[in-house]
């Protein structure tokens, strides 16, 4: 039970907190409506930090003990995640495209995924809370929660990989808009993407940071990658 209530949790805190977030801070007397964006922006990132220390303190001993054990090989162990970050990302690559066919036969629109490629950003501010934010803070704490949190309460390896994937598109297909049909189709990417990243856990005994450094490097080089090879 502690395990699930643990895992809703952080659940809520990841897909929730945000929206609710500048109303909490109305009732405590910031009015964020005078604030610039970079403000916004700012107080969004410290939500963020907030987020992950909040996740970390409650799975603080899986993550330091899977560091651990990562870091013993650190040099072979980021060659294998190089390996998976290849194969996530063409794999992903492939389901979107044929997510596209399928929206297009059924005559919906397609979501894609959507990535700055922050290299060709300039070197301000913003790009730096949207990097550290968007391709180190969040991937992190979605690998914590959609592959180890999942996997952790349910033992099966199977069952522990599908379900990943399913309750990462859930929440995922919330923040999406549009027709039932072009959620479902849109999510299909996220669902190859999350029950890879479950795989790359399960096969490497349950060590998260083999699932974490693969999504961090997909967020930040997929994109790349697969312009410079299509």
């Amino acid at each position: 039970m502690y395990k699930f209530i643990k895992l809703l949790l952080c659940i809520v805190l990841i897909n929730f907190a945000e929206i609710y977030y500048f109303d909490i801070l109305s009732l405590i007397g910031i009015n964020v409506n005078a604030y610039s964006l970079l403000i916004k922006e700012i107080l969004i990132f410290i939500l963020f930090l907030i987020i992950l220390f909040s996740v970390y303190y409650l799975y603080k001993d899986d993550i330091t003990r899977d560091f651990r054990r990562f870091k013993r090989n650190i040099f072979p162990n980021l060659l294998m995640v190089i390996v998976f970050f290849i194969v996530v990302t063409f794999s992903v690559k492939v389901s979107e495209y044929l997510s596209t066919l399928i929206a297009d036969y059924f005559k919906v629109k397609y979501i894609p995924l959507t990535f700055i490629n922050v290299f060709n950003e300039p070197l301000n501010i913003n790009s730096f809370i949207y990097t550290i934010k968007n391709i180190l803070i969040i991937p992190f704490i979605s690998s914590i929660i959609y592959v180890h949190g999942i996997n952790d309460l349910i033992r099966d390896k199977n069952k522990g990989i599908l379900f990943s994937g399913l309750v990462a598109v859930i929440f995922i297909g919330l923040g999406l808009k549009g027709s039932f049909l072009t959620i479902l189709f849109s999510v299909i990417p996220y669902f190859i993407l999350y029950i890879s990243l479950s795989w790359i856990y399960r096969k490497n005994n349950n060590n998260v940071w083999y699932a974490s450094v693969t999504l961090i490097f997909y967020t930040l080089l997929g994109s790349i990658l697969i312009e410079k090879i299509l």
